[in-house]
């Protein structure tokens, strides 16, 4: 929070807070009508499934993978389930080498937990290219084991 407001001081000292708040978001906002930067090294791109197509990565990541979001609970209504079938292949095949998808068991609506289900897409998916990470998640974290692997982690980023 302090390097938050360090950062916006440098452009409105002495502005009202709500000025100085607008600045540094609007400073930080990608900025749609900008030309994309190429960048060299590794880097971390966040697109829609909308705005990937045409796109490839070498890890592409499909996050909130849910019945309902996914195709979108409107699209049953509205008979756009195709459409929405299309998108989600666009998405999966923006990968060259590794896909994860993934989805939550329960999401937090209106003060409670509310039980959340794979979306029917991933029945669709050949049976033979899915890892089921759940298995893994099931076993028990020993202290031990946990401390491992920050050991791991550490190493990797030094």
């Amino acid at each position: 929070l302090r390097d938050l407001l360090a950062t916006m001081d440098r452009d409105g000292v002495g502005k009202p807070m709500s000025d100085r708040l607008d600045g540094f978001l609007e400073n930080i906002t990608l900025d749609s009508e900008r030309e994309e930067e190429k960048e060299a090294g590794d880097a971390v791109t966040l697109i829609t499934m909308h705005s990937c197509k045409g796109l490839e990565y070498p890890h592409v990541y499909v996050v909130g993978l849910e019945d309902g979001l996914l195709p979108h609970s409107r699209s049953k209504v509205e008979g756009t389930m195709d459409e929405e079938r299309r998108l989600f292949y666009v998405a999966i095949t923006r990968a060259k080498r590794e896909l994860m998808i993934s989805h939550c068991g329960g999401r937090k609506k209106y003060g409670q937990v509310m039980p959340c289900h794979p979306s029917p897409f991933l029945k669709e998916l050949p049976a033979n290219l899915i890892e089921d990470a759940d298995e893994k998640g099931k076993q028990p974290v020993t202290q031990a084991s946990a401390k491992d692997m920050f050991a791991a982690m550490r190493a990797a980023l030094q």
